[in-house]
């Protein structure tokens, strides 16, 4: 999946918007407070969401075939259902990472770009085919269309949780991590201008030579 996703990334024509934009200050982060908070966001909820899965999801998706905690076969339903609704959560977040600068209309970011769809859908046909024909070589098992529906649907909420966070203001000193160090900068740019000023000098000492 990652490797579809970053596929998506690196084939993509840059748009207008990208073009017109104010490039970043010397200073700036490398994880700006947006991708901070959008990161930290989806890790809370996707973990909180995967241990209730753990411990409560034969409860939650009412799966017959749990009933007896021994049974072989349950343990896979139960497994390959958690495995499924962690993978729709990151394939329904990579709609929230397509949205950038404040954007909320997803099919604006999308639409324009015919091969992230593309991949999209191949990613989730692959999936399907992971888990409905994919059993002996994956250890997964073939669900219910009742358990895909709650683990599409526990995959779209991750999709409309990052709209949620989107909302969420952040102070601006609380992700200073990758910020250029102003000390080292300012070193390093000196000894670039005493540099300059010598090879300016070497310059002048030869043409007085000459």
């Amino acid at each position: 999946m990652s490797t579809l996703a970053a596929i998506a990334l690196v084939t993509e024509q840059p748009n207008m918007d990208v073009m017109l934009r104010k490039p970043d200050g010397r200073w700036k982060a490398l994880i700006s407070r947006t991708m901070m908070k959008n990161i930290l966001g989806q890790a809370l909820f996707m973990i909180s969401v995967l241990l209730i899965l753990l411990f409560y999801g034969d409860g939650i998706f009412c799966m017959d075939t749990c009933a007896d905690p021994d049974d072989i076969n349950a343990s896979r339903v139960h497994f390959t259902a958690i495995f499924n609704t962690f993978v729709l959560m990151n394939l329904f977040n990579e709609l929230n990472a397509r949205m950038t600068n404040g954007l909320r209309n997803m099919f604006s970011c999308i639409l324009p770009q015919l091969i992230f769809p593309f991949i999209w859908i191949c990613t989730l046909t692959i999936q399907i085919l992971i888990l409905q024909f994919g059993g002996s070589v994956f250890s997964t098992t073939p669900l219910s269309a009742k358990l895909w529906f709650y683990c599409i649907l526990l995959g779209a909420a991750a999709y409309i949780w990052g709209q949620l966070i989107s909302f969420i203001s952040m102070p601006k000193n609380i992700c200073k991590f990758g910020r250029r160090d102003r000390a080292a900068a300012d070193l390093c740019d000196n000894e670039k201008v005493n540099f300059e000023e010598m090879e300016n000098e070497s310059e002048g000492k030869t043409l007085r030579l000459l």
